[in-house]
């Protein structure tokens, strides 16, 4: 793994996370015909989502050779407010007129738990029992968590599955997530942080001790790829200077 971090002013944080995403995606499509992104609801990719879906940078890329995944979702309908398909939909997808190819967790299920078992077989239709995405999108929470991997979650250790049904006692409905074993072969593993609320938890995640069970987001030490923290100026403000 190689591991660094960059803490942006604030003012240029959307912009600055936005042209590098766009950069890799292009790395990607230059030396093969597809690039997987792995995607991640919240405000503050929804504020990058909203530059990559604009000119200039929506016309430079090829996007129907990029292939859009979640690496989480609330169990509710797809038109739904919570829903990360509905924000990802309404700050990018709309805006593209030559679509990427959308691979939504199916809500419409009977229960969150066929939801899951349908969303892995769909990855693995499309990348295989092994999946390598080439990039992948994460957030961190103010309890440490990240996709819908919360702390105490036993599917931190599970290496088999990937993809998970939860239900967690601070959330109100079901959620699917990928699980360890669909991020930590990812070629590129980009954690995107921002705000004042998450600058503690940001210097326990990245600063210290090892302690997966209670800071799930320290799942990048696991990883094979390259990782890459971008904070801005408040989420990184308690951080070593060094």
């Amino acid at each position: 793994m190689s591991f660094q971090s960059e803490i942006i002013e604030t003012p240029n944080f959307a912009r600055v996370v936005a042209d590098e995403i766009h950069a890799s995606i292009s790395d990607v499509l230059d030396s093969k015909d597809q690039c997987s992104i792995v995607l991640s609801g919240g405000k503050t990719p929804a504020s990058i989502y909203r530059l990559l879906g604009r000119p200039p940078r929506v016309n430079s890329i090829d996007w129907p050779k990029v292939h859009l995944f979640w690496g989480d979702e609330r169990w509710v309908p797809k038109d739904d407010l919570h829903s990360n398909y509905r924000l990802v939909h309404e700050t990018l997808i709309a805006h593209i007129d030559n679509k990427p190819v959308v691979h939504a967790v199916d809500t419409t299920l009977g229960t969150s738990a066929a939801g899951a078992k349908a969303y892995q077989e769909a990855i693995i239709n499309q990348c295989g029992v092994e999946p390598e995405f080439d990039i992948v999108l994460l957030g961190v929470g103010t309890d440490g968590h990240t996709a819908s991997l919360f702390p105490g979650a036993a599917e931190l250790h599970n290496t088999t599955d990937l993809c998970f049904a939860v239900r967690h006692e601070n959330v109100d409905v079901d959620r699917i997530t990928l699980g360890p074993k669909a991020f930590l072969k990812a070629k590129k593993i980009f954690y995107i942080v921002s705000g004042q609320g998450k600058a503690e938890i940001v210097k326990k995640v990245f600063e210290g001790e090892d302690d997966l069970d209670h800071l799930p987001a320290q799942i990048y030490r696991k990883a094979k790829g390259s990782v890459t923290v971008f904070l801005d100026s408040a989420s990184g403000s308690l951080l070593k200077k060094s």
